[in-house]
């Protein structure tokens, strides 16, 4: 037999190779596949025959086709090839163990998520992480825009790789292309885009102006406006409307009414409902997180209350 090797990795689609010599007519060769049970025991999973004729020098050089289902249980399978010839004799090779893997490597986890935006740390550093269900990883490769960067391969069964954005001018789509092969040549592959977003986007509080005048008992309308340089990148979770107190102490946060986005604005209108204990003089301050995690300018107006 020479392939495969002991202790190799079959998948779902394997060849084992043989060598014969002093073959005089057609030989019936038989390959037997045979699961390793608890206790050393075996149990028959695949036979595949096929017949060969030698060439004029008696000698047979051939290959034959073993294939297990992916329903096939996994794990330790014993591989015993036999040859018969009328009339002739032929040794049998020693059985070979190997490891049966059908499965294609899946995903547990994967971070950043598809359609995702993300700026990376105050390096430019983005962190491509996944966790796989495969225990006999080969390789994993991380590809950006189709191209490998350095420390982008491994063979545990954690992806992590730093991808450093600094070289990259332009922001905007970014491939991320994830393969992974097992040691019996099972494969999977996930694609993914994210937007490289490392731009800040900037807040206006519309209403009320700075040093409104409120009358007492009368609720106060806000409506600001935030614009970034791609469209929905500004979720609501990043936007934070509150009143203050003239030392910044907490008074209230202020409820969304309605927001609606178009291109790259979104509009955010609430109102903050009057309260007696609302002091003299406070102000309405906005805070505002893209959600690639860049932070607009605090913006905030004093508004004061005419009693």
């Amino acid at each position: 037999m020479t392939k495969p090797q002991d202790g190799d990795f079959l998948g779902r689609s394997n060849t084992v190779g043989f060598n014969i010599d002093g073959a005089s007519r057609e030989v019936r060769v038989r390959v037997q596949a045979f699961r390793v049970l608890s206790g050393g025991n075996e149990q028959i999973a695949v036979t595949v025959v096929e017949r060969f004729t030698p060439n004029s020098n008696g000698q047979i050089n051939g290959n034959i086709n073993l294939n297990f289902a992916q329903g096939t249980p996994e794990g330790q399978y014993r591989i015993r090839v036999t040859a018969t010839e009328t009339g002739n004799t032929y040794n049998t090779p020693d059985p070979i163990d190997v490891t049966v893997d059908v499965k294609d490597p899946s995903f547990r986890t994967l971070n950043p998520i598809n359609n995702a935006f993300v700026k990376g740390n105050a390096s430019g550093i983005i962190r491509i992480t996944a966790s796989l269900l495969e225990a006999n990883v080969e390789e994993w490769r991380v590809k950006i825009n189709g191209g490998d960067i350095p420390g982008n391969s491994g063979s545990s069964e954690s992806v992590s790789v730093n991808w450093d954005t600094d070289g990259i001018t332009n922001d905007g789509n970014q491939a991320i292309d994830i393969t992974v092969d097992d040691l019996a040549g099972n494969s999977a592959s996930r694609g993914l885009t994210v937007t490289l977003d490392r731009v800040k986007p900037s807040s206006t509080i519309l209403t009320p102006t700075n040093n409104f005048q409120l009358r007492a008992g009368t609720h106060l309308p806000v409506g600001i406006e935030i614009a970034d340089q791609f469209a929905n990148s500004v979720g609501l979770t990043g936007i934070d409307v509150v009143a203050r107190r003239l030392n910044g102490t907490f008074i209230t946060r202020v409820a969304r009414r309605s927001a609606n986005s178009s291109g790259n604005n979104l509009s955010w209108v609430g109102r903050l409902r009057w309260r007696d204990s609302l002091p003299n003089d406070f102000k309405i301050v906005v805070t505002a997180i893209d959600k690639a995690g860049n932070r607009a300018v605090v913006q905030e107006v004093r508004v004061k209350v005419v009693r």
